[in-house]
């Protein structure tokens, strides 16, 4: 959202020579702040899919011998939460792509 705000800055400053340059918003500047809605949404919304994918898909659980929360089942660990189906990586590659494929739906489907 950074870079659309820059981005919208730069194009309203510069791009529109009028006399109150910093008034000006052309119909591209506009669409820029449609898109940092998006771009807010799609980043709680793929906060939240990484959170769930986690919670239920990768193992955690606690190890008595080090005193930590650890993402692989042992005789020392007493399981917390999660199968153990993904491990971290795999949940951040997964959560990753949804989040994509969605908000890039979203934003052909609101444009």
């Amino acid at each position: 959202t950074v870079v659309a705000v820059a981005f919208y800055m730069a194009h309203a400053l510069v791009a529109v020579p009028t006399p109150t340059p910093h008034l000006a918003a052309p119909a591209a500047c506009v669409l820029q702040w449609r898109l940092l809605g998006v771009g807010a949404v799609a980043g709680l919304a793929g906060s939240l899919v990484d959170s769930l994918l986690g919670a239920t898909l990768q193992y955690s659980g606690l190890c008595s011998a080090r005193h930590r929360v650890v993402s692989a089942p042992s005789p020392t660990v007493t399981h917390i939460s999660g199968l153990n189906v993904l491990d971290n990586h795999q949940v951040n590659l997964l959560a990753a792509l949804i989040t994509a494929a969605a908000t890039a739906s979203a934003a052909a489907f609101a444009f």
